[in-house]
């Protein structure tokens, strides 16, 4: 069940739909632009104690470079350490295809940082630190100075 109310602002035609099922092209009907989701999500704001206020497009966006860092940067470092010590076999192939990935990842992470000093938003996010951790033990462990 979708609560349409709970999702669009001002919301007319399926104002009282809570207790029914709702298409998504009603809907998609129901919001008129692009813009009037964003000022939607710009007005709400996680809150909780302690904690930097965001706006939820921004808390996505942190997801996203978390998953990031898991994905395409601490995946890779992993992959490329554990051969190195023995942990799995070493295949000189899958060697080269994991680091081609990693730098594939770090040209992203560069390309975004080239214009932005934070990952998101102005200031330091769980992402941020994340990715500087997962780049920490790439560069301790296995990043050589010829790794370029």
């Amino acid at each position: 069940m979708v609560d349409a109310n709970a999702i669009i602002l001002g919301g007319e035609r399926l104002s009282n739909c809570s207790d029914k099922f709702v298409s998504v092209s009603e809907v998609i009907d129901e919001v008129s632009s692009d813009a009037e989701i964003e000022d939607h999500l710009q007005t709400q704001v996680m809150k909780g104690a302690n904690r930097r206020l965001l706006p939820f497009l921004e808390c996505a966006h942190v997801e996203q470079w978390i998953d990031f860092a898991s994905l395409e940067i601490d995946a890779n470092i992993l992959n490329w350490f554990r051969p190195r010590t023995g942990r799995t076999v070493y295949l000189p192939p899958a060697e080269e295809a994991v680091i081609s990935a990693l730098k594939r990842g770090l040209g992203a992470l560069n390309t975004n940082l080239a214009s932005n000093t934070c990952l998101v938003g102005h200031a330091v996010t769980l992402a941020d630190i994340i990715i500087t951790c997962n780049l920490h033990s790439g560069f301790t462990r296995v990043m050589t100075t010829n790794f370029t």
